[in-house]
């Protein structure tokens, strides 16, 4: 739970800062490395001034893009590989390739549970290649609770690149600002390892029979 309190204050309280322009993938400083997924970071400048930090990891799955699509957008699998959710929901729009995707996270006493209510958009579909953004939208639909703190201004992409022989290239990109209350020798390790323990859940999942 310790863990999961961390992260959740050091990964998930996101800037409400957007980075100009669109994320490359230059100027990254490895982070980590194993045999299935490398995580980069980098300080980058950010609208409102100062910086934020944007994370990114890639992994290859041997799956199809429209199997990563539908992982994303089933609810039900959202805890398989997503550490410390409580509740998730998808409302997909009418006839169109984008949802809204809402999830809660369980908090430890004496911080509030959160939430978060993020758009998902595929901006570029091809037969083996997607771009799928999200980013912190607001809705009737799913209203603040009371007792729980909604997680905002969320904005990142997975890119889905071809290979060759049916495997398949993940760049999952966020954008983040650590607690300022917690030490980044404490948060670090914490971000880095769920990060590896997410997607790699998520690898497993895309690529099962």
């Amino acid at each position: 739970m310790r863990q999961t309190l961390l992260l959740l204050l050091s990964l998930l309280i996101l800037t409400p800062a957007a980075i100009a322009g669109s994320p490359d993938t230059d100027n990254f400083k490895l982070i980590k490395k194993d045999g299935t997924l490398t995580l980069y970071e980098r300080w980058v400048p950010a609208t409102g001034g100062g910086t934020v930090r944007q994370l990114k990891a890639v992994f290859q799955v041997r799956s199809g893009v429209r199997e990563i699509i539908a992982l994303l957008r089933n609810p039900a699998l959202v805890s398989r590989w997503n550490a410390g959710v409580m509740s998730s929901a998808i409302y997909a729009s009418p006839g169109g390739t984008g949802w809204l995707y809402y999830v809660s996270y369980d908090i430890p006493w004496p911080f509030n549970d959160q939430d978060c209510l993020l758009r998902y958009q595929v901006l570029d579909l091809g037969n083996d290649a997607a771009t799928i953004a999200f980013h912190s939208v607001e809705s009737s639909r799913f209203p603040v609770s009371r007792g729980l703190d909604r997680i905002t201004h969320v904005r990142g992409q997975w890119l889905v690149t071809p290979l060759g022989e049916g495997l398949l290239q993940v760049t999952y990109l966020i954008t983040t600002d650590r607690s300022k209350q917690i030490p980044r020798w404490v948060s670090d390790p914490v971000i880095h390892h769920h990060i590896f323990q997410t997607l790699t859940e998520f690898k497993h999942l895309v690529e099962r029979p």
